[in-house]
């Protein structure tokens, strides 16, 4: 059952595209992910390797992985 849906995400997809007035998801996670970088950074309780980590897991977490 896997192996159609590709295909069929790709047609619909050419046929229904991205609504153009909307972001695209993608820019959404990139800034949230950019303010939570910027957040962690002022943290002196965090070091940079687990900040890193918490921010792979939340991203995980908003795409739903």
């Amino acid at each position: 059952m896997e192996i159609f849906l590709y295909p069929l995400a790709f047609l619909l997809d050419l046929v229904f595209k991205d609504i153009e007035l909307w972001p695209h998801p993608v820019r959404f996670i990139g800034a949230t992910l950019v303010q939570l970088e910027k957040f962690s950074r002022k943290q002196s309780r965090i070091s940079l390797k687990y900040a890193g980590l918490l921010s792979l897991c939340f991203a995980c977490v908003l795409v739903g992985c």
